[in-house]
């Protein structure tokens, strides 16, 4: 019914909103969810020196003056 009022369709009534309606659009109750301990990544040697090997090489790094 909704799909067809929305494209233009006959409307069958003026009542659109019914008890049913009501029921459908009410507010869920909030999920409470607990929090999970954060999994720290601790970069190995090799990541590291690969990593310093790229930030040498940048050219006119925006943090350099």
């Amino acid at each position: 019914r909704v799909y067809v009022e929305l494209t233009g369709g006959r409307q069958i009534g003026f009542d659109l909103a019914t008890d049913e309606a009501a029921d459908v659009l009410a507010v869920p109750a909030p999920v409470v969810r607990e929090g999970r301990m954060p999994r720290f990544q601790v970069p190995s040697a090799d990541e590291l020196e690969v990593h310093a090997a790229f930030v040498a090489g940048l050219k006119a790094p925006l943090w350099q003056d």
